[in-house]
């Protein structure tokens, strides 16, 4: 009688700490603050240099210095060394890193995959509260951290922030933002010990980051070989397999999900025979498993289609574009109504001048900070130099300190063209902003150049107060009507 008495207070027990579970991450998977492009900022003045800015405490610095955190690590994240690594697989689900359409793979299996862990019961009732603790520990840590990196704050700054929204609002006013808000503040009052513990140890860098996840894969090695013990070798293998492919997507990927699909693939199947699975082990019925997974199914694949399919990602500051599903001009094109040259120039306006002026000469080089268009630019790989994240810029800027000179340097050189992504700002992500400043550096090092003159750009400016529309770059010729994509200048 005590170890049914046990065995239904264990199972209750469970069912609490899962429905926590599941609430929390589809909560913050369907209406947490994770929308999917950062808006356009015009951050760029022109002009506020006389003369391109010197810093002349990194002068010295080396080519490469900072790429690398601008680039690769805005996939992982900037947090603390070890809520880096143990939030990584949520924010890949959530997008808290990176908020953008390339980048987004649903939430089913962040919802469902600890279903598979939890839900089953184990012959020891141990293992399985080591398991939901786990969980739960990995949900203290990820669900803070990700809305404390997608407001870009500090736990004091996001417990203030919450609270003052509470107190702006009712629940009856607005019951689904009180209820997230509520969550918010739940996660982050657990999660502010935790992380005070950590910071007295922790860092950019430490010692113990990595035996800490090494620690964590043997453990999870040992739960995973209890949980498959009664599978055939196949599945046994498989599971192991997949598991060390895990981590060492964890150690290496840098968050990139292109060098985990194999995690998604093979783990979805996982998750479906699992959870469709008649075994009677499970907390719920069969029914209700395959019912709720064929729900949330049908959920995600209507949210993902409407995401796709309107075009509201690609600029949030454009009022048209959402409003069009399909892209007429390739519609045109595929049927035959529209020749290459003309769909081209519908979609991406500007763009066949700009190749046609770079393509007429053929030894020229070519100084590119971001676009597509190196992709159309004859003998690419001779006459390119990508310089993306502009690491090599700002040893131009620190050697000869004019704008004009270092235009002069560039064309003593072979340059004659110079390409700018004129969204690159909103590429960075790191805290100090130092991508946005780089480049703020960069274009007023353009601005009122004698050395330069603009070939083509997207960008349409407005003479204000006239209505007269224009193709230009810098903000103080007119009013912004099209915040564009490129521009291609050429030096004297």
């Amino acid at each position: 009688m005590v170890n049914v008495s046990h065995s239904l207070q264990l199972k209750i027990f469970r069912a609490c700490l899962t429905s926590f579970f599941l609430l929390m991450v589809g909560w913050n998977a369907c209406f947490g603050d994770n929308s999917a492009t950062p808006p356009v900022e015009s951050v760029i003045i022109p002009g506020i240099y006389a003369m391109p800015k010197v810093d002349e405490s990194k002068a010295t610095t080396v080519v490469g210095s900072s790429s690398s955190k601008e680039d690769m690590q805005k996939f992982l994240g900037y947090e603390i060394l070890p809520v880096r690594y143990l939030s990584l697989p949520y924010d890949v689900f959530v997008k808290s890193n990176v908020k953008s359409y390339f980048v987004d793979v649903g939430f089913l299996l962040l919802l469902f995959i600890p279903l598979l862990w939890v839900l089953k019961l184990d012959k020891n009732p141990i293992y399985n509260l080591i398991t939901v603790a786990l969980l739960l520990s990995f949900l203290i840590i990820s669900v803070p951290s990700a809305y404390l990196s997608i407001k870009n704050l500090s736990i004091a700054e996001g417990l203030a922030a919450v609270q003052s929204q509470l107190g702006q609002s009712s629940f009856s006013e607005a019951p689904i933002n009180h209820l997230s808000l509520w969550m918010h503040k739940i996660g982050l009052w657990a999660y502010q010990p935790v992380f005070e513990l950590i910071s007295k140890v922790s860092g950019e860098q430490d010692v113990f980051t990595y035996p800490l996840l090494a620690l964590l894969f043997v453990g999870a090695y040992y739960l995973l070989k209890r949980r498959v013990e009664e599978q055939k070798l196949p599945l046994k293998s498989l599971s192991v397999f997949m598991l060390s492919y895990f981590f060492f997507w964890l150690l290496l990927g840098a968050g990139g999900i292109w060098y985990g699909f194999l995690i998604a693939c093979v783990t979805y199947l996982f998750m479906v025979k699992g959870l469709s699975s008649s075994s009677d082990k499970y907390l719920f019925s069969r029914t209700i498993r395959v019912g709720t997974l064929l729900s949330f199914s049908a959920i995600w694949i209507f949210l993902a289609f409407a995401y796709r399919a309107g075009n509201y990602a690609l600029d949030l500051r454009e009022q048209e574009t959402p409003k069009r599903i399909l892209i007429d001009p390739v519609i045109q094109y595929q049927t035959g109504n529209l020749d290459a040259a003309t769909s081209m120039n519908a979609v991406f306006p500007q763009y066949n001048q700009a190749i046609q002026a770079i393509n007429a000469e053929q030894e020229s080089l070519v100084y590119s900070v971001g676009t597509f268009l190196s992709y159309f630019i004859r003998k690419n790989d001779e006459r390119v130099f990508s310089d993306t994240f502009l690491d090599f810029f700002p040893q131009l800027v620190n050697r000869f300190k004019d704008k004009t000179k270092i235009m002069q340097a560039l064309k003593a050189n072979g340059f004659r063209f110079i390409i700018v992504d004129l969204q690159l700002n909103n590429n960075d992500y790191t805290a100090e902003k130092s991508l946005t400043k780089k480049f703020i550096n960069l274009l007023n090092s353009l601005h009122g150049n004698p050395m330069i003159e603009l070939v083509a750009t997207d960008r349409i400016l407005e003479v204000k107060g006239q209505g007269t529309r224009f193709h230009a770059v810098f903000h103080d010729q007119g009013d912004v009507v099209h915040f564009g994509r490129f521009a291609l200048f050429r030096i004297k």
